[in-house]
């Protein structure tokens, strides 16, 4: 057959596999413009549960905090990973300057993953005064086709840094005649 034949052949038997879906109450022989059906949601669906970007991240760590006065803290490093992700990993804990680890191992290799939900590890804390810089627990993890890293900070009290934010400190931006408002400069 030739090629263009083929063609047509094919596109004809896809265009004729198509049906037009009606609505209950339609008949057949309204115009096809009035036969366009949008289906409703199903009721009480639930939404599919993702993050942000849509895509779940494999492992979450983070720093549960039991106790934390002056000179003592008590907390707990939390490893949550889904359960396919079977990398070795391996929990550090980097103690700042002026402050001294009472209890708790590091490095620690980690079991793998449990059905019954995240890792906890315990750690004890001494110090004169709050350190000025952040506990930081980082776990790791790697293989020859990929490789996770999870990181949480304690900041003894401290506020989380906030980024700098831009300033529109430039001229106004005015396009065909629309004015946008202040422009940011690039460099600031």
């Amino acid at each position: 057959m030739h090629p263009v034949r083929r063609t047509l052949f094919a596109l004809a038997a896809v265009v004729g596999c198509v049906e037009p879906r009606l609505a209950p109450n339609t008949v057949a022989s309204e115009p096809a413009e009035q036969r366009i059906v949008v289906a409703p949601a199903a009721p009480n669906a639930a939404a599919p549960t993702t993050t942000q970007s849509g895509i779940g991240a494999p492992m979450h760590v983070s720093w549960v905090v039991d106790r934390f006065d002056d000179h003592h803290a008590s907390l707990r490093a939390r490893v949550e990973r889904v359960p396919t992700l079977s990398l070795p990993l391996v929990l550090t804990v980097t103690v700042p300057a002026g402050a001294t680890l009472a209890a708790g191992n590091t490095p620690v290799t980690l079991p793998p993953p449990s059905p019954q939900g995240p890792t906890e590890y315990a750690y004890e804390l001494t110090y004169a005064a709050p350190p000025q810089q952040d506990l930081l627990v980082a776990v790791d993890g790697a293989s020859e086709q990929m490789g996770v890293h999870g990181r949480a900070w304690f900041r003894f009290g401290r506020p989380e840094p906030v980024a700098p934010n831009a300033l529109p400190t430039g001229p106004n931006m005015i396009i065909n005649g629309r004015n946008f408002g202040a422009a940011v400069p690039a460099t600031q």
